[in-house]
């Protein structure tokens, strides 16, 4: 992911600021089985004194954050000034709670921030140009005992629109994610992995509310190639009849720790 690429996403996701807190319903509802799936392997365990969250968009993931844990300093980051302005409004009465502009391939903190119980991005992992090394970097930036989790879309995810975007002879325009088997290649050696594998759905009246859906949430900017109007014509008509407009996310959720000493 280049430069160029990551100041476009940057770019698209911060026009929609505005209008993501009501598009974002199915990644608040990832959001909370990601929790419940760190809750299950955490269960009566310590809580995290210190929390940073990649990628917080609007903060509707920060705000489940806060709600599980009210007593924890809250970092959260993201690669847009939008959005980072956005939740700082959200959280400003919030005394534990700080925000930055980050980009999370570089991991550049200010001064005094730097270990973390819990590391997290929730539905952004896919933007990072570098996954494996922001993992490393992030490992590098947790506490002893501290733990990273993280939601990955895979290959499958709106494997409906991909596949009309093929039969409408517009294939490689639409935006693909990696298989599960190169999501677990990308964990770091010294992370022991935990996953959890589920699929969501998600039905609209048609394939142009499924569009502005993607506008919405900023992730138009994902597409390979611009559509020729002919082109997606074809890949609408063809959606809305093979799959009656409904997309599916193939969610992975990962946990990671760092492996102890023997």
């Amino acid at each position: 992911m280049t430069d160029d690429f990551k100041k476009r996403v940057s770019t698209r996701f911060g026009r929609a600021a505005l209008s993501y807190d009501s598009a974002s319903e199915v990644q608040l509802q990832i959001g909370q089985k990601l929790l419940a799936f760190l809750g299950k392997h955490r269960e009566g365990g310590p809580q995290p004194k210190s929390i940073m969250e990649l990628g917080c968009g609007t903060g509707r993931f920060t705000e489940l954050l806060r709600h599980t844990f009210p007593d924890t300093d809250l970092l959260a980051t993201d690669l847009s000034p939008e959005m980072v302005r956005t939740v700082q409004q959200k959280f400003a009465d919030d005394k534990l709670f700080h925000s930055q502009v980050l980009d999370a391939d570089r991991f550049e903190l200010r001064a005094g921030e730097g270990a973390f119980d819990l590391i997290c991005s929730n539905m952004a992992s896919q933007w990072f140009s570098d996954l494996k090394g922001s993992l490393q970097t992030q490992s590098a930036h947790l506490s002893r005992g501290g733990c990273i989790m993280h939601t990955f879309l895979t290959d499958q995810t709106f494997i409906q629109w991909r596949e009309a975007c093929v039969l409408a002879g517009q294939e490689g325009v639409a935006v693909s994610y990696p298989a599960f088997e190169e999501i677990q290649a990308t964990v770091p050696t010294g992370l022991q992995a935990f996953w959890q594998r589920e699929t969501v759905t998600q039905k609209f009246q048609n394939s142009q509310a499924f569009l502005n859906y993607l506008k919405d949430i900023g992730a138009r900017a994902a597409e390979n190639r611009p559509m020729s109007a002919a082109g997606l014509r074809r890949a609408c008509r063809i959606f809305e009849e093979k799959h009656v407009s409904t997309i599916s996310y193939d969610i992975v959720f990962g946990l990671f720790f760092l492996k102890r000493d023997p």
